[in-house]
């Protein structure tokens, strides 16, 4: 192909050092804009065409070019050892020359960890560059990051097509409505990528799904978060290219989440959508934790990601059942078997992701005395890497299917020991003694506790203006059921105790008491 065939793109990079980059870049684009649209060197000059002559033709033809800087694009050499950007006769630098004196959109494309070279380092002629705004492309987060690109070369090349500029509605974001495809759909990338929803079915199915590290966020994206939130989707939306929107579930304070199919594995999930990066990157960690549980009591998480568009989100089981929240107001009654049985479900979910707490507190005893062998250290490093604390177990939190209770919504979670920066949960659920300083896992064991109190007691709480106090003695719940079970009113009295050395210390401890009540109901 020749430049008057086309050229809206020029690809400008250096052959020795990002030519696998620069190639898979340019098939991107080729993929968006046509093959027509994109000059890349080696594919687009004719044999016997002056090469210098031809580069520079296309260049003055192209709305823009894209200047590929790896880490040694500023200090490379020539085979007399001087520095090729000082010479005026290296391509590259003729290339960018050529553009900036035309006055083509220069996109400066930082790889391979290179930094924007400044002013002071640049020859004159190409001093320009210097103040031109640069986009980062990562082969780990290929896809999200060229989908920046592509948006921002819709927007430059639209008003020379005559076409519309791209908006900013959903539709800017990946999305297409029903029957009516806009923007651009992702798929399955070369290599691996930040933006993994237009993977194929392996993704979330795959054996080793479970061990793949999660991305992580851009730490400016974390410290600077952009001052747009995600954007918003409707029924009938289809986000990127995988996903088709039926319904919104709920909104958080820095998420909203959806219903939605996959139609790649033509199965209904829950999307959730980071408000910011800052707000995913957040509760990463424990995501990334909560992946490896697999429990039919515990919300089953996919994966989570960057769209095309930069807004992250996580893909869970979608759950079709009622929240327990029905059930706790009294407004509808579970047989007391039944709410017993709830519980239980939930002990069992909090035995699978909490440490053992006894052991830790072993550990820790030891540890501060400096007497931990190599094995108790490495137990004690994986009872604390491996152990959560949901932090906010409440009636919204949990709900009620036809296979059993379901407990959702790891937004707060945190490890056993980790610094206390918030509150945890609402007040009717925490504990009056909840730790200081550190979390603990007395705070979910309380919560569980408060929840059958609820269920068994018409919605009563155990405290007073459902506010839990020390030293304020729990309400006895045979003053509001004087027909329930002596050792069932027993348990939650222990269950919802003030102090937490009169409650029960671990989900196993509490489990094996509730089982025992559970036998004779």
């Amino acid at each position: 192909m020749t430049v008057a065939e086309g050229g809206g793109i020029f690809v400008s990079y250096r052959r020795q050092e990002t030519r696998h980059l620069a190639g898979r870049l340019a098939d991107r684009l080729a993929d968006r804009f046509g093959e027509g649209q994109v000059f890349i060197d080696v594919d687009t000059i004719e044999p016997g065409v002056d090469f210098t002559e031809e580069i520079l033709r296309a260049v003055s033809a192209c709305k823009v070019l894209l200047a590929i800087i790896g880490r040694d694009w500023l200090t490379a050499t020539d085979e007399r050892s001087g520095r090729r950007l000082d010479d005026p006769d290296d391509i590259v630098r003729l290339e960018i020359e050529a553009a900036l004196a035309r006055g083509v959109r220069v996109i400066p494309i930082l790889v391979e960890g290179a930094a924007m070279p400044g002013r002071q380092d640049l020859p004159e002629n190409l001093a320009g560059l210097a103040r031109r705004n640069a986009l980062l492309i990562r082969h780990e987060s290929f896809r999200s990051d060229t989908g920046r690109l592509v948006t921002a070369i819709e927007r430059i090349l639209a008003p020379a097509s005559g076409t519309a500029a791209v908006p900013s509605t959903p539709a800017a974001h990946g999305v297409r409505s029903a029957g009516n495809f806009v923007g651009e759909a992702a798929h399955a990338g070369s290599g691996p990528a930040r933006n993994n929803l237009g993977q194929d079915a392996r993704l979330f199915t795959g054996a080793s799904g479970g061990d793949r590290a999660l991305p992580e966020p851009d730490p400016a994206e974390v410290r600077f978060p952009a001052a747009a939130r995600a954007a918003d989707y409707a029924a009938g939306d289809i986000l990127d290219g995988r996903f088709e929107i039926l319904q919104v579930l709920g909104q958080g304070g820095f998420s909203k989440v959806y219903r939605v199919r996959d139609d790649v594995e033509g199965e209904e999930r829950a999307l959730k959508l980071f408000n910011t990066a800052a707000g995913y990157e957040a509760v990463r960690r424990e995501i990334a934790t909560l992946r490896k549980i697999h429990h039919p009591n515990v919300v089953e998480v996919f994966w989570a990601g960057e769209t095309s568009a930069g807004d992250w989100y996580l893909i869970t089981e979608f759950i079709d059942g009622q929240s327990l929240d029905e059930f706790v107001t009294g407004r509808r009654r579970l047989r007391d078997r039944e709410a017993v049985d709830v519980a239980l479900e939930l002990l069992d979910a909090l035995v699978a992701f909490h440490p053992d707490a006894a052991r830790l507190r072993q550990l820790d005893a030891k540890r501060r005395e400096g007497g931990l062998s190599d094995a108790e250290s490495r137990e004690w490093t994986e009872l604390n890497d491996k152990g959560l604390i949901h932090r906010d177990i409440k009636p919204l939190n949990v709900m009620l299917t036809r296979t059993g209770a379901k407990l959702l919504d790891f937004n707060v979670a945190s490890r056993v020991g980790d610094p206390l920066h918030t509150q945890s949960g609402r007040p009717p659920y925490q504990p009056p003694d909840a730790g200081l300083t550190r979390w603990d896992v007395s705070t979910d064991l309380f919560a569980v506790g408060v929840l059958l109190y609820q269920l068994l007691c018409d919605g009563q709480h155990p405290f007073p203006n459902a506010r839990p106090i020390a030293y304020e003695p729990v309400t006895d719940p045979r003053t509001i059921r004087p027909d329930l079970a002596p050792g069932l009113a027993e348990f939650l009295v222990k269950a919802c105790a003030p102090a937490s050395a009169d409650r029960f210390s671990t989900a196993a401890d509490m489990q094996h008491a509730l089982r025992n009540i559970r036998a004779d109901l």
